[in-house]
């Protein structure tokens, strides 16, 4: 956030010209819970019985998660009321590589916060899970491929457009139940 801001003053761009940390949408943690709890729901797996990964990219630096994943991996496990839910990195530390060493559980859902279905997630995500034959693991789509996202970021616009920031409401979309996930394998 700070490299990014940095760069848009150096441009003289406006400061609203920077979209802002997804996990700072309003409705981004009710989003994430509703399509792990769907997801859960769907494998007929009690949710004690499964242990969640969000998979961010991290930097090599990075010795701890973000206060911002911290935060994020707290509120899902509120929302979900689910405890086995880990902040887990590409890079940095904890590494996805060692998620093994974090749980027992060997039924595991990861969840790449990636804008995209890039390399990481088609090839550096799957081969560091490593999946074994005594292992059910399963991977959501990127987050930044949910239609939902499009519709929080909508609101965002709209709302910093028409200048009611603190009166603004989510659309219609951004309050329901959101939609069937689509899985990557």
């Amino acid at each position: 956030m700070a490299e990014l801001s940095a760069l848009v003053a150096d441009a003289r761009l406006e400061a609203d010209a920077l979209l802002p940390f997804a996990g700072h949408l309003s409705g981004y943690d009710r989003m994430l819970a509703a399509r792990i709890a769907q997801r859960l729901k769907a494998g007929g797996n009690q949710k004690d019985k499964k242990a969640i990964f969000l998979v961010a990219h991290g930097q090599k630096q990075d010795i701890c998660p973000s206060p911002e994943m911290q935060q994020l991996r707290a509120i899902l496990s509120h929302h979900l009321d689910h405890d086995e839910i880990y902040n887990v990195q590409i890079d940095g530390q904890p590494s996805l590589a060692n998620w093994r060493n974090m749980t027992r559980c060997r039924n595991a859902l990861f969840v790449p916060l990636m804008t995209g279905d890039g390399a990481h997630c088609r090839i550096d995500i799957p081969a560091s899970v490593n999946s074994r034959s005594d292992e059910k693991v399963g991977m959501l789509a990127p987050v930044g491929t949910w239609w939902e996202l499009s519709s929080l970021l909508a609101d965002h616009v709209n709302c910093g457009r028409h200048h009611r920031k603190s009166s603004c409401q989510p659309s219609q979309s951004a309050r329901t139940e959101f939609g069937a996930d689509h899985v990557t394998p």
